[in-house]
């Protein structure tokens, strides 16, 4: 049944590039981290590029550490430097 559901997650961020985002962010908050990590590479970085600085946060939050860094490496070096900023400074809170 699990993959039936992440199938079809999967199948609605493949088939509707227009809405890829609006998709992703329809997927429950528990299993979008793990549907990110099923999809291929480019289509990774186009949701990543596409959330914006809170929704990456909680992105890379909810990725182990390896996975957080491969997403990071997707941004320019001033938005990875703000995102590493903004997670330390929530960790230290």
């Amino acid at each position: 049944m699990v993959l039936k559901k992440n199938d079809y997650y999967l199948n609605k961020l493949y088939k509707n590039p227009k809405a890829r985002i609006a998709e992703y962010l329809a997927i429950p908050d528990q299993k979008r981290a793990e549907i990110f990590l099923l999809l291929r590479r480019h289509i990774q970085f186009e949701v990543a590029k596409g959330l914006n600085n809170d929704q990456r946060k909680l992105l890379l939050e909810a990725l182990d550490p390896d996975d957080a860094t491969d997403v990071l490496q997707f941004f320019d070096k001033n938005t990875q430097k703000n995102l590493i900023e903004s997670l330390s400074n929530d960790i230290q809170e």
